[in-house]
């Protein structure tokens, strides 16, 4: 399913539907994007580093994407 599919397919579902699936798929997407607690690789000497959050789903192993990610940021947003 495309992007624009996607799109179109949750803005024509049914109101029971929606509202049925909605807490499910919410979870479903802030269960993929939790927090793994890390040390920074690099540190001023003499310094103790504190752990740091970043999202399991968005970081890699070269790029550390801090947590909240944009997806966990968006999803906050909305529930305000």
């Amino acid at each position: 399913m495309t992007h624009d599919e996607l799109l179109a397919e949750l803005t024509n579902a049914d109101p029971v539907y929606a509202r049925a699936t909605l807490y499910s798929t919410l979870r479903a997407v802030v269960e993929l994007h939790k927090p793994e607690w890390v040390l920074l690789k690099i540190i001023l000497p003499g310094t103790k580093p504190d752990p740091v959050a970043i999202c399991s789903h968005c970081s890699d192993d070269q790029w550390r994407k801090s947590y909240p990610c944009p997806t966990i940021q968006a999803i906050e947003k909305e529930l305000k």
